[in-house]
């Protein structure tokens, strides 16, 4: 058997930080009136019976109370409530603490395992706390009615489960006649109902008749839908027939028609070789008067020989031309640096010229002036030419041409 060995309360009424321990056996807890040794015991039965309900016992000015109890087997049930929490704690040892939640107004299982204290059913409809007693609270079932005191004792040596068998069998007995009372009477209503519908038997044969009869117009209505639209169908292959017949009566001989149609057929075959043949002539001829045109501008030459004779005599003068035309580029060059050099020795130095040095570059000058006209000249000349052998770009469609 277990029993506690020490209680610790924070914020329970009274006591702030309380701890107290217990021996085995009587324990005696004495002080002043309203110095909380009642709030002790009050602890102790909301810790282990969820009891008295609410936080009313909270101490004024805080918000969180916390019961701790340890029993003698080393297990510790913890019971916190706050604004925002109301759990049971249960640590065993050796074990992980474990959290209760949600439980309502009863214990959890597990912790009235541990204990062994729970409240006793007197009745079914009141229950009570065996293991502690409040302050002023009268001996043990005195206070109650007979009857309640008759079934705690009755539950006490266990001969509670005859009387509860006795009373369910009692009810139970008084709710099977009530039902069989009450189903005699819908029976005996129902077998009257029944008599007044006696007739539907032969109601029952005639819908039989009825709805054979019926089942036979159905299957001769879907015969008449089907002779009318066979009917139908007739009437409307003998109209397409005689269309038929009518349009053949009107065509020609069938013969003469097979050979126009072949005929036909020659002719059009005949006219897309004769169109064929005509874009080719169209593109033949395009390509004479291309020739033509090349030709005419070759018209001065007799043979391609001569073209080619004449193609490189230009290329012979185009060199020539080209040649004369960088020697050109290098005097000019070279004039211009010696008119800048000339420059700058009039400029800064101030000397003056000889005669013969003066003489000597007039005639330079001259020279060059000469030069420069004749550079014109090739220039021309080259224009001339390039625009000459432009005319040869196409010489291999005229050599095509003449082959």
């Amino acid at each position: 058997m277990i029993y506690i060995t020490k209680v610790h309360l924070e914020n329970f009424q009274s006591h702030k930080n309380t701890s107290l321990e217990f021996d085995r056996g009587l324990n005696v807890i004495l002080g002043n009136s309203d110095s909380g040794k009642t709030a002790i015991l009050r602890a102790i039965k909301w810790a282990l019976y969820n009891e008295p309900q609410g936080d009313y016992f909270i101490m004024q000015g805080q918000n969180q109370v916390l019961v701790e109890i340890e029993f003698s087997n080393g297990a510790i049930i913890k019971r916190l409530k706050s604004s925002s929490k109301n759990d049971y704690y249960l640590k065993l040892p050796n074990q992980e603490e474990q959290k209760f939640e949600a439980f309502g107004r009863s214990v959890p299982q597990e912790i009235i395992n541990i204990t062994g204290m729970y409240k006793m059913s007197l009745n079914d409809d009141k229950t009570s706390i065996l293991n502690i007693a409040d302050q002023l609270e009268g001996p043990f079932l005195l206070n109650q009615v007979p009857s309640v005191r008759a079934s705690a004792i009755g539950r006490l040596i266990s001969v509670n489960y005859i009387d509860d068998a006795l009373r369910d069998t009692v009810r139970e007995n008084k709710t099977v006649n009530t039902n069989i009372r009450n189903l005699e009477k819908s029976k005996t209503e129902l077998e009257e109902e029944i008599a007044k519908f006696d007739y539907l038997k032969d109601l029952e044969k005639k819908y039989e008749e009825l709805k054979s009869i019926r089942d036979k117009i159905s299957i001769k209505e879907d015969k008449l839908k089907l002779y009318k639209k066979l009917s139908y169908s007739f009437k409307e292959i003998n109209n397409e027939i005689n269309s038929i017949n009518i349009d053949i009566s009107k065509l020609p001989d069938l013969e003469l028609l097979s050979s126009i149609v072949t005929e036909l057929v020659t002719l059009n075959f005949k006219n897309n070789y004769y169109i064929n043949f005509n874009d080719k002539l169209n593109k033949l001829d395009m390509s004479i008067k291309n020739a033509n045109v090349y030709l005419n501008n070759f018209k001065d030459f007799s043979s391609l020989e001569d073209i080619k004779d004449k193609l490189n005599e230009c290329v012979t003068d185009f060199n020539r031309l080209n040649a004369i035309n960088l020697e050109y580029m290098n005097l000019s060059n070279e004039i211009t640096e010696k008119s800048n050099f000339v420059n700058s020795l009039v400029s800064f130095l101030n000397v003056d010229y000889t005669y013969n040095e003066l003489n000597e570059k007039l005639k330079l000058l001259n020279n060059l002036k000469n030069l420069l006209v004749s550079n014109n000249n090739i220039d021309s000349a080259i224009s001339k030419g390039e625009i000459y052998l432009n005319k040869f770009n196409n010489l291999d469609v005229l050599q095509s041409v003449v082959n």
